[in-house]
């Protein structure tokens, strides 16, 4: 179930500002960007090519319509990162069913209709990616992350979403931005409510997952960016609960967030683009 707040009075201007803002930013430093990093291209790319062959930085370079990109939304394949979420994913999937039987024969039929939610969103998640900041900015200040194409096998990007998405006891929910633009908004607005330890895990657009506590005693804002997701635990005693919230959070940092996404594909033969 989906249920979009109101965007009204402040925040609906605000929001209209930091977009614009945002956008003319993007591109000024889209522009800085591709000169600096084409610079930095050109005087090593032949050394990069007699040694390992060709890296990430370079694919980024060949990216169509490079100055668009949104780097917070920008991500990559790896193929040893698809076989952890596959992992991760089967695990998560074992667990929500046998919590299922359990709830049902307790009685519970709200949070069997959750799992069932958080299943069949799970079930449908088939394409991952690697979390982490892979934008050419990040790579050049740390070139350590500049892996081989060999390792890839896809980079892409997306366009920044108009929501923040919370999983609770009330199935999936997506709430406008910049409505839902922070944690607090979250509590003030009684949309989400502290189970179990008091936490909530927050995956970020570049698959960050973070901590932040929404009790009184341990209560810690954050700001959510666009395409934020909030795993809020289901309100039962157990150690069962804040791992499955933990499961889905790392899952779901694996998968790219966005709309209209496209990329480009490698061959691992060669590390070229088919």
């Amino acid at each position: 179930m989906f249920v979009s707040a109101p965007v009204k009075g402040i925040h609906a201007i605000t929001g209209s500002l930091m977009s614009s803002l945002f956008g003319c930013l993007r591109a000024a430093l889209a522009g800085l960007l591709i000169a600096i990093v084409g610079g930095v291209f050109f005087t090593s790319a032949a050394a990069t090519s007699r040694t390992d062959g060709p890296r990430l930085l370079q694919a980024w370079l060949a990216y169509p319509d490079l100055a668009s990109v949104d780097w917070p939304y920008a991500y990559i394949r790896e193929i040893d990162a698809a076989d952890t979420a596959r992992r991760i994913k089967r695990d998560l999937l074992g667990e929500l069913d046998n919590l299922s039987w359990r709830l049902e024969e307790m009685g519970y039929v709200r949070p069997v209709e959750t799992v069932a939610a958080w299943r069949r969103r799970i079930e449908s998640l088939q394409a991952f990616r690697l979390p982490g900041d892979w934008g050419a900015a990040q790579l050049l200040a740390q070139p350590e992350h500049n892996v081989p194409l060999s390792r890839i096998s896809a980079i892409g990007s997306c366009q920044p979403p108009n929501w923040v998405e919370v999983w609770d006891v009330q199935g999936i929910r997506r709430l406008d931005w910049p409505s839902a633009r922070s944690l607090g908004d979250l509590v003030d607005d009684d949309v989400i409510s502290a189970t179990g330890d008091g936490q909530v895990a927050v995956v970020t657009p570049m698959g960050h997952v973070v901590h932040r506590g929404i009790q009184a005693w341990n209560y810690t804002d954050m700001d959510l960016m666009p395409g934020s997701r909030v795993i809020v635990a289901l309100p039962f005693k157990g150690d069962a609960f804040p791992w499955i919230r933990d499961a889905i959070a790392r899952l779901t940092a694996r998968t790219p967030t966005g709309t209209e996404c496209r990329e480009s594909e490698f061959r691992q033969d060669s590390a070229r683009h088919e």
